[in-house]
């Protein structure tokens, strides 16, 4: 049996990409140095420059900023070995690549248009996808069907954000609440809580659910921002008058509690909005 060599079957590939359309360079003729190199190392795989040119001439109509989050995609593929991050770049050439932008106007486009889920089993089919996907939900959707069952796991994802609003209602039993079995559901999601009251009891902490602050918005910087208006507080009289005996009147004055007085009439905004950073680590767009 004839033998073969890595270099027979690098030849073969390469013929067959350039009977398929694709370009052939020979490594020499780029190589760091040369007046055509088009690689500032050896250690670097992908012809950058090659890559931007070809993602701006397939995507004439995308602005630049979903470019160069493809590119950063294309670039960086995820997975802990090479096989699997070979494997995520394949399929990254096959289906294409998920981009998200704003256009002048204000409005969001992309694949990855926001989805309302409308009952408990089209929430699960949302999320039970490989990659890709805003959805909106309320908690109340992650009830198994059955009380006192476990919710099924949907994704094992490492890369989905859990962005709950509201956060410090809801989020907190971990038996047999929603808190547990939006969990089971997602298990290595990673969870950011906005809201305007963090508690702190002894059976449901904000802060020990989400992590640490990551913002804090108090009253302070809403007067600064114009978002509300200046409060003030002043102290008001009360007097009381008797009559004694001898028909002489006494006045007595007490003091009562501060009375809160605004600035002006205009309506306030709310103040105090919160963030948490999650709890546990892996996140990816």
């Amino acid at each position: 049996m004839e033998s073969f060599t890595e270099s027979t079957v690098e030849q073969a590939a390469l013929a067959w990409l350039e009977s398929v359309g694709w370009s052939v360079r020979h490594g020499p003729e780029i190589a760091p140095g040369e007046l055509t190199a088009e690689r500032s190392d050896y250690g670097q795989v992908v012809l950058e420059q090659r890559l931007r040119d070809a993602l701006a001439q397939l995507n004439r109509s995308l602005p630049a900023e979903a470019l160069d989050d493809a590119f950063r995609k294309l670039t960086r593929p995820e997975g802990a070995e090479l096989s699997a991050r070979n494997r995520a770049v394949h399929r990254l050439l096959v289906d294409g690549v998920t981009v998200e932008y704003r256009t002048p106007d204000g409005e969001i486009r992309g694949a990855q248009a926001p989805v309302q889920a409308e009952s408990r089993a089209h929430m699960r089919a949302l999320l039970q996808v490989a990659a890709g996907g805003v959805v909106f939900t309320t908690i109340h959707k992650f009830f198994p069907e059955d009380k006192g069952d476990r919710h099924p796991t949907l994704s094992e994802r490492h890369n989905i954000v859990v962005i709950a609003d509201e956060a410090h209602r809801s989020q907190y039993d971990f038996i047999d609440g929603f808190a547990r079995h939006m969990r089971d559901a997602l298990p290595h999601a990673s969870f950011i809580g906005f809201t305007g009251t963090p508690i702190e009891l002894q059976d449901a902490n904000t802060r020990a659910v989400f992590g640490d602050y990551i913002s804090v918005y108090d009253i302070q910087r809403a007067v600064q921002n114009g978002a509300t208006v200046p409060i003030y507080y002043e102290s008001a009289s009360r007097s009381s008058r008797s009559t004694k005996p001898s028909g002489r009147r006494s006045t007595r004055t007490s003091r009562t509690p501060p009375r809160a007085r605004r600035s002006s009439a205009r309506r306030s905004s709310r103040p105090g909005g919160r963030s948490s950073r999650p709890s546990s680590a892996p996140k990816s767009a």
